[in-house]
């Protein structure tokens, strides 16, 4: 090297060092990169086995929003059909049915219950409106001739008791004429009731034991045809709306483009220097200036992403950005607040520069 290149390089070594030191400030930036992600995405799959369940996952709050699992019972034959309106649909509206889902087992069971209730209720009608005439003309019939039973045997009874009292015939005797007249006595009561009954119906517990069974059936059928209609599933939110099949089975995925939330990667040591008054950055496709996003936050877990430690962070963008799809990852600039030159190179470079 000659003496002059020497020169030149200490000249420059001695600049480069002093710049170090001087009073001026500039940005702290460093890159990443950013995946998008719809607002909200709905998730609906039905697999090889049959089950079907529904997921929303929140972005924005990073929480899985909702999830549902439809039951049904073992040996159960299970239609799951989704809506063939919504076939080369791009979008659907929030609130539009999205699946039917029909179960044997349901509906045979509510057809039971309806014929049990329909059996239920003619019952209680003919009970409270009493039997025909010629029953209750041939229960009259059979009190009237108990009762001319119970006349002789009565009288049966009394000379029995004279005649034991006189020592005419053993007590044995005496107890059978007893019997007799008793048992008498008994069938006329019980012939008497059911003359009641016949004229009036069942008794009043009967009849309330009757009407018990029908509320019970009709709570139980109205409780049924509420799960039938929860077997139909509607859009919870509008968005954009696809379908896919893998080895996991059939799933439709709704997402809501209302917004984007964008996740990247932040190294550990740069987690302190992104605060509220970060500038963040995308390079968006067919661009040629970079657009500016809006800071959520950044996380607290700690990761392990390519052997560095890493935390999340998340920004927003609104919908009106042509080009955008969920899942594409995304260049992105970090510009934190200024420091000294110094400071810069100790941040860039981990180095403790006293």
């Amino acid at each position: 090297m000659t003496q002059f290149k020497r020169h030149i390089v200490l000249l420059l070594t001695i600049v480069l060092v002093g710049s170090l030191f001087l009073p001026l400030e500039i940005p702290y930036t460093f890159e990443s990169v950013a995946k998008v992600y719809p607002l909200r995405e709905w998730v609906l799959q039905k697999t090889p086995e049959g089950t079907l369940s529904s997921s929303i996952q929140d972005y924005k709050s990073g929480q899985l929003h909702e999830f549902a699992s439809f039951q049904f019972e073992r040996g159960d034959v299970v239609h799951i059909r989704f809506n063939p309106e919504n076939q080369g649909r791009m979008q659907l509206d929030s609130g539009e049915m999205v699946a039917g889902i029909s179960s044997y087992a349901l509906e045979d069971r509510i057809v039971r219950l309806e014929n049990n209730l329909a059996v239920a209720r003619a019952t209680l009608s003919r009970d409270q409106a009493g039997s025909k005439p010629e029953i209750v003309s041939a229960a009259s019939e059979e009190v009237k001739v108990i009762e001319e039973e119970l006349e002789l045997n009565k009288k049966l009874y009394v000379r029995a008791q004279r005649m034991f009292g006189e020592g005419l015939i053993p007590k044995v005797e005496l107890e059978r004429m007893q019997g007799a007249y008793e048992t008498s006595l008994a069938r006329l009561e019980l012939s008497r009731s059911k003359i009641e009954v016949e004229n009036t119906g069942e008794k009043p517990e009967q009849l309330q034991l009757l009407k018990a069974q029908i509320r019970a059936f009709e709570k139980e059928i109205n409780y049924l045809k509420s799960r039938k209609g929860d077997f139909k599933i509607y859009a919870p939110h509008s968005g954009k709306l696809s379908f896919h099949s893998d080895e996991n089975g059939e799933y439709m995925k709704l997402e809501d483009t209302s917004e984007y939330i964008l996740y990247f990667p932040i190294k550990i040591k740069n987690k302190y220097f992104v605060n509220k008054n970060a500038k963040i950055e995308l390079e968006l496709p067919g661009r040629d200036s970079l657009v500016q996003v809006r800071l959520l936050g950044v996380g607290d877990d700690i990761e392990i992403l390519q052997r560095e430690k890493i935390v999340m962070a998340k920004a927003s963008i609104g919908k009106n950005q042509d080009g955008l799809i969920p899942g594409m990852p995304l260049a992105c600039k970090i510009t934190c607040d200024k420091v000294s030159p110094l400071e810069y190179i100790k941040r860039a470079t981990k180095l403790e520069i006293k």
